[in-house]
């Protein structure tokens, strides 16, 4: 998916659940599995691609 937002052009931020803690307690509390993207607090788990574009071409 960073792959993805980077070809876009789309700033983000990477979170490593295998080495950080606070992001393991964040993505629970989202309720969400990895990978998970927030858009505008709009969740998408995995690699779902035309729904990010719908999100990302929204706004």
């Amino acid at each position: 998916m960073k792959q993805l937002l980077a070809e876009w052009g789309i700033p983000f931020v990477e979170k490593d659940i295998t080495h950080d803690p606070a992001a393991v307690e964040e993505l629970v509390r989202l309720g969400g599995a990895a990978p998970l993207t927030v858009v505008d607090g709009v969740k998408v788990s995995g690699l779902d691609a035309a729904t990010l574009e719908a999100l990302l071409l929204d706004e």
